[in-house]
């Protein structure tokens, strides 16, 4: 078996380094955080509400040093949108908000439906995954049976 070859600092200081996606999602975490700190009536983790349709705009216009980058702000609103929570927001839910908490407009038939859609994905996703799961703990539970 050849000989493990020896990192220098830098290769090693290299392979342990952030890739640029990870470093997008720990940016998009801390303005997530910003934005249920400044605008609690808007982001709540607790009881989310439907955002108003073009709130990374208005996000934008008041915290430009804040959001320098549209990626991470998109990367930010997908991780407070893309949850089972935030869909029931949507499904029962007839007002969207602002910033500030007030009405910004209604959620529209078409919404709810693909809220429907992502919770039933979701949900079937999760049901693979537990089926997996137990399909695996049963062949190792057999495998260990056989053997003894």
């Amino acid at each position: 078996m050849p000989a493990k070859k020896q990192l220098t600092l830098e290769e090693f200081k290299a392979l342990n380094q952030p890739s640029k996606r990870q470093l997008r999602y720990q940016r998009a975490r801390r303005l997530l955080s910003f934005l249920y700190s400044e605008y609690p009536k808007c982001f709540n983790y607790s009881k989310r509400l439907p955002l108003k349709v073009g709130i990374a705009q208005d996000i934008g216009e008041r915290h430009p040093e804040e959001v320098r980058n549209k990626g991470v702000l998109g990367c930010a609103l997908r991780l407070y949108t893309h949850s089972n929570s935030y869909w029931n927001a949507i499904l029962y839910n007839d007002d969207r908000v602002d910033l500030l908490g007030k009405p910004a407009g209604k959620v529209l038939e078409k919404h709810r439906v693909h809220a429907k859609e992502q919770i039933k994905a979701a949900s079937a996703a999760r049901d693979a995954k537990n089926a997996k799961k137990e399909a695996l703990a049963l062949d190792t539970e057999l495998n260990t049976s056989t053997e003894e």
